[in-house]
Order: structure tokens, then C-alpha cells, then sequence
């Protein structure tokens, strides 16, 4: 590794806004301030922001408010504090790497800190740039490895358990070491456990030809697929196909055999029982009028009924493979309760409960449509576990046509309502408008009235925006589409925005390497920008600084909720970033309520965030809002690129 040429800048991800956040836990300040001191040479371009904890409670506090990007943890805390530590980090949901700071006389507790999950350690008596440097380095670069690998295992490890196929795995004797539930269930057993715990791979001979077979089995070193007769828990005998192949144990000893096997015994005997089961299910299914689909566990659509094309207009084949509440479905909940977001994903609905929901649907006309959800899970006779789900769709504007009329007509109004204030406002504020005009023209430069003039032309403009707010309240039609770069588009309004934030708040702005080509409407998304701009700017009462990043996502990569409410496929994400006030999580969850305000009375209408929610989704995309109090807000805003 090149030191000369490694920095904080180059360390940290260059598409990453925002500063290299470290968490020092030790109850030490000057130490803390060296360290600091030390670090800012090696920044560049990038800020180091260090945060001091001086006890692992405090730590513990920091690291949920975050986020964080390391830690330097002080051994002088102790044993106990350390092994705290390193638990809470490991459990929680955003793991921090860990670099310990220590002495040569700490030694012991060092190894203990390093077996129990800290990436690196530094003596304090020998601090230095490249030291600390080098270790920033490893100890991310480990942090990252590790998660890659966690996720393959889990990825690995489902693959395994989930499998239609009975899979195991056995020692050089013959012991079980491991299996899944199908293997478990062909052999008699009630779950892996007692599989485990009582279980084998036992031929149907005696013990001395099941020896030799068994023997023989474990000898081979390629693969061998055949048929055996294997002897159930009960004592019966059940033909498998069964294929084995040789393995590598955890000491890299090829002395394990691995194998999958599938039942033989019923498979002829079933045949005819399940396509005459399978044919009177979807004759029945076929004759429900209302929407009905077949979801497996993982909540994608895997089947559906004649009804379903007629009603959505869509067709079959492209519902099959996704998510209910992603493209084309989008079902959403008519009231969007993060209850009720939760509870639609329906990866919480288990056998014995059902769910019924009012959800809005996007229909193959181009609308939005209400339907009464109806859903229920089918165990499986053996485990009990989730099989497939059920999903009833039905009319909404029939089973709560009052409430469905009642919103459309409340809508309507709203938007009758808008139209006639937006046309009143504007004669009246052309009117006013023209004699600001005329009053600025008789007034000479330098004559304390123009001000006011200028002032009261000001508010007329405002008024105006307001009227624009007002007339986009309910409004559901689609947006006048065209590309644009997203890049571009934010260079162009850089100078505008600037001018709007002035001189005691600085605009930086991160755009992608990569253009950002999206389908929208330029004014709507113009106003987006803006507005959230201008809430950053609310939020820094005394200056400061707005980050505008954007980037380029794909929604496989995401391991957050808004790959749960998005289609497949490429994003370009908008991310507006301030370090203000912030807020608690009780004003967090209304900021997009209509109506709502935290400004003062005759100072904010509320409308502001309400139709920046409207605009991205009409656009088909999404909006978060991540924030603490005095900590700043982080909004992000996902729009899909064509």
C-alpha cells in the first residue's frame, strides 16, 4: 500500500457524501484531541467529524443515532467495558468496525479484544499519521469482506434449508453432521433437530451389508447417483434417488461426503391424486369473480386466476415472479401506516391468521383503483411452516363504495377548490403586481419605501408559488414526461439554489461520475429540489453547510426498505443531506401529512413536503427521511432511470 498517496479521500468511498465519521470511546480528552489533530492532515478534501464517548453507555447512544464509519475504543475502560462493546456491535443492524488503542502491558486483553471481534489495535505510546493510517485501512477493508461473506452465507445457508430437495452431509463414519427439513421429513423424523440428534443415513439390510454399502458409499471420490433403499425412523423402508459426492470438512480434509436425495416411494402413487387435486382447485379458483393470487413465502406472485387479467387489465404472465406491492401491482395501503406498509410485505402472516387491508392498486388502464385485500397463509401438513399465500383482491368500489365516493368526492372538491383560488389568486395578483411595478418606478433609488415595495412584491410572488401548492393537493393525473440527466439538471439550478440559501450556508454538490437519464416532468421535479433545499436551509438556523449528492442504484443492492416498495432495475438516487436541528421521530412521521408545519403560524402551509411526496410518486419512485434531533436530516429520494 502506497501511504504517500493513500488519504482519508481516497480511504473513504468518493461516491459517499458527507464526512468520515469516528466514534472515540475513551474518557480521555486530550487523547481524543490528538487523535483528531493527528487525523485532519490525512483528510484532503473529505472533513473528519470525531465524536467522544467517555463510557460505553454513552457509545452505545451514539452508535443508534449515528452513523458512524469506525471506532477507536480506549482498552483503559477495561475488560468488561470492552466485551460490551464489541457485543453491541456485533448484534446491531450497523456494524462498526473496531480499532482498540492500547499498550504493550495490555497485552492479554488485547487478544481478548481481537478474538471477540476488533478489526485492529494501535499502541498509544507509538501513535503515528501512517500507523493510524494503515489501520483505518485494514480494519474497513476487513469490515466489508466479513458483510460480503455474511450475506453469501445467509444467501448459502437459505439456498440449503429451503430446498424441495432432502440435502445432508456426513462424517468419514457415517454420522450425520447435517441436514435440512426435507431430508428430515423423508426419513420420519419431525425436524432437523431430532434428526440430528437420533438420526442417520441407515441402508434397509442388516447391519453388516448396511456396513459394507455404507462403506462403500463413503469411498467414492466422484459423483454417484443412485437409487437406495434407506430405513425410516419408524423402521420402514423408503427409495430414495439419491446423489452423494465427496467434500472438504472445516480442516480442509476432503473426508466429509455431501448428498441430496428426493422420495421414491409415493411418487408414482400421488401422481394421479395431485393433477386430479391440481385440476379441481383451479376449476374452483376460475370461478371466483374477484382477483385471486398464489404467493409463495418469499411474498412473489407465482399463479393467478382467469379473473385477474379481466379485472387489473394486465396480463398473467407479467405478475408472475414479483412482489405485490412492486411494478406492475404496486399495491400500497390506502391509509400508509408504516403498520400497514409492514404488514403488506407479508413476510409477518403465518398459518391460522389472515390479513384484510384496503389497498390502491395500479391497474392496466393507467389508474389507481381501490381493492379490499384479503390474505392467508396455507401451512404445510408436515412442518406447519408457510406453503404458498393466498391473495384475495376484492373491489374496493363495491365493498366500500361509500368510503371510495367520499375520498373522490373530497379529492374533487379539494381540486375545484385549488382551480378556482389559483384563477382568483392570479387576477388578483397580477393586479397587485402591476401597481408594485409602477410604485417601483416612481420611487427613486435610495428612497427607504422602495423596500417595502420590493418586500410586498416578494410576498405576492410567494402567494403565488402557495396557489401552485394548493391546485397539486389530491391531484392523481400523470406528469408531462421527459428525459433528463439529473447531473445536469442540478448544475443548472446550482447558481438559483445558491442564491436562495445565501452567503452563510455553503451548497456542495456530489453528482455521480455516470449520467442519471430519467423520465419526469422538469418544472415538478425543479420544485422538488428546491422545496428540499429550502428545508435544509430551515433546518441551520446559524449556517452551515447542504450537501446535494446523487448516485446511481440498483434495487437488488439494497439491503433497506425501499427495495421492498420498488420495481426491479436501475435508480437514480437524490440524497439532500444537512447537519441542523433534526428532528425526533414523532415530527418525522407527519412531515408528509397535508397541512402540516413545524414553522410558526403565518410562516409555512404545510403543503410543501405533502406535494414533494406526490410528485416522486406519481414519477414512480420513492421518498425517505432519516433524522435525530441536533444531529441533522438526510432525505433521499429514488427516481427510475430509463
Amino acid at each position: 500500500m502506497d501511504t504517500n498517496r493513500l488519504s482519508l479521500e481516497t480511504l473513504w468511498l468518493k461516491d459517499q457524501p458527507g464526512p468520515f465519521a469516528v466514534l472515540a470511546v475513551s474518557p480521555n480528552r486530550t487523547a481524543v484531541a490528538f487523535l483528531e489533530k493527528m487525523m485532519r492532515p490525512l483528510a484532503g478534501r473529505k472533513k473528519v467529524e470525531m465524536t467522544q464517548a467517555r463510557s460505553v453507555s454513552e457509545a452505545i447512544n451514539e452508535l443508534d443515532l449515528g452513523p458512524f464509519h469506525l471506532c477507536l475504543f480506549d482498552v483503559d475502560l477495561g475488560e468488561a467495558a470492552l466485551l460490551r462493546w464489541l457485543k453491541t456491535t456485533q448484534a446491531h443492524e450497523n456494524r462498526l468496525p473496531t480499532v482498540l488503542l492500547t499498550s504493550p502491558d495490555q497485552e492479554e486483553l488485547t487478544a481478548r479484544g481481537l478474538l471477540e471481534g476488533a478489526r485492529d489495535y494501535l499502541f498509544k505510546t507509538s501513535l503515528d499519521p501512517e500507523l493510524l493510517l494503515r489501520s483505518m485501512h485494514y480494519s474497513l477493508e476487513r469490515e466489508k469482506a466479513d458483510q460480503a461473506l455474511g450475506r453469501a452465507t445467509r444467501l448459502s445457508r437459505r439456498f440449503f434449508a429451503q430446498s424441495p430437495v432432502g440435502t445432508f452431509r456426513l462424517s468419514a463414519e457415517g454420522d450425520l453432521l447435517d441436514c435440512n427439513t426435507t431430508f428430515a421429513q423423508t426419513l420420519g423424523y419431525e425436524n432437523t433437530e431430532q434428526a440430528l440428534r437420533e438420526g442417520g443415513l441407515s441402508l434397509y439390510y442388516s447391519d453388516q451389508t448396511n456396513h459394507r454399502q455404507l462403506d462403500w458409499l463413503l469411498g467414492l471420490t466422484v459423483l454417484a447417483d443412485n437409487r437406495v433403499c434407506l430405513r425410516r425412523a419408524d423402521g420402514n423402508p423408503v427409495w430414495v434417488q439419491m446423489r452423494i459426492w465427496t467434500a472438504e470438512g472445516l480442516d480442509g480434509q476432503a473426508d466429509q461426503v455431501e448428498g441430496a436425495l428426493s422420495d421414491l416411494t409415493t411418487t408414482e402413487g400421488i401422481r394421479d391424486e395431485l393433477h386430479r387435486t391440481q385440476a379441481e382447485l383451479t376449476t374452483l379458483v376460475d370461478l371466483i369473480e374477484e382477483v385471486a393470487l398464489f404467493v409463495d413465502p418469499m411474498g412473489r406472485i407465482q399463479g393467478c386466476n382467469k379473473a385477474t387479467e379481466r379485472v387489473l387489465e394486465l396480463e398473467a404472465e407479467d405478475l408472475l415472479g414479483h412482489l405485490i406491492t412492486e411494478a406492475p401491482l404496486q399495491a400500497r395501503p390506502f391509509v400508509a401506516t408504516p403498520d400497514q406498509v409492514r404488514l403488506l410485505s407479508l413476510e409477518e402472516l403465518r398459518p391460522g391468521h389472515d390479513l384484510r387491508a384496503k389497498v390502491v392498486v395500479s391497474c392496466g388502464d393507467g389508474r389507481d383503483h381501490l381493492f379490499e385485500l384479503r390474505a392467508m397463509a396455507v401451512p404445510q401438513p408436515a412442518s406447519g411452516e408457510t406453503s404458498c399465500i393466498i391473495v384475495i383482491l376484492g373491489d374496493g368500489r363495491k365493498t366500500s363504495k361509500a368510503e371510495a365516493e367520499q375520498q373522490e368526492n373530497r379529492l374533487a372538491t379539494m381540486g375545484r377548490m385549488a382551480g378556482g383560488v389559483v384563477h382568483d389568486f392570479n387576477n388578483l395578483l397580477t393586479t397587485i403586481l402591476g401597481y408594485n411595478d409602477m410604485l417601483l418606478l416612481e420611487l427613486e433609488e435610495g428612497d427607504r419605501r422602495r423596500q417595502h415595495v420590493v418586500e410586498a412584491r416578494k410576498s405576492t410572488i410567494r402567494a403565488k408559488a402557495l396557489a401552485e401548492d394548493l391546485l397539486g393537493v389530491g391531484r392523481e393525473d400523470g406528469l408531462e414526461a421527459e428525459v433528463l440527466d439529473i447531473n445536469q439538471m442540478l448544475r443548472e439550478m446550482q447558481g438559483s439554489l445558491e442564491g436562495l440559501l445565501g452567503g452563510a450556508i455553503t451548497l456542495v454538490t456530489e453528482c455521480s461520475d455516470r449520467a442519471l437519464p430519467v423520465r419526469i416532468d422538469r418544472d415538478p421535479i425543479e420544485r422538488v429540489v428546491t422545496n428540499l433545499v429550502l428545508n435544509a436551509k430551515d433546518a441551520l438556523p446559524g449556517g452551515g453547510r447542504i450537501i446535494l449528492a446523487t448516485d446511481r442504484i440498483d434495487v437488488a443492492d439494497l439491503e433497506e426498505s425501499p427495495s421492498e416498495r420498488l420495481a426491479p432495475g436501475w435508480y437514480a438516487l437524490l440524497k439532500i443531506r444537512d447537519y441542523g436541528i433534526g428532528m425526533d421521530e414523532a415530527t418525522r412521521s407527519k412531515i408528509f401529512e397535508p397541512f402540516f408545519t413545524t414553522k410558526g403560524e403565518g410562516q409555512g402551509t404545510g403543503l410543501g413536503l405533502s406535494t414533494v411526496r406526490d410528485i416522486v410518486r406519481r414519477s414512480k419512485g420513492w421518498i425517505s427521511v432519516v433524522s435525530a434531533p441536533n444531529r441533522g436530516t438526510t432525505v433521499r429520494v429514488w427516481l427510475p432511470m430509463v
